[in-house]
């Protein structure tokens, strides 16, 4: 069992930079958003009319890891 009063030495921390962090990056910061995950929707049109009830614009939902991420495999994600 861990004595939760027991200092737990973690090393040294000073060099650690931002650039160190696995979210430095787009694909590193929405790497639980890869897949495609919108039931229902499985037409451009209905992922259009759900990105604009959401608030969203379709030019900004292209800019999205799970858009670039899903393009190549979801064809009908390039009528969008």
């Amino acid at each position: 069992m861990i004595d939760p009063d027991e200092i737990i030495d973690l090393g040294e921390t000073e060099d650690w930079t931002d650039e160190d962090s696995p979210d430095a990056t787009a694909e590193g910061a929405d790497w639980t958003k890869k897949s495609f995950d919108f039931p229902g929707i499985d037409s451009a049109e209905k992922l259009r009319r759900f990105i604009e009830a959401s608030g969203d614009t379709v030019e900004h939902f292209k800019t999205l890891p799970v858009y670039k991420w899903n393009v190549d495999k979801i064809p009908w994600l390039r009528e969008l």
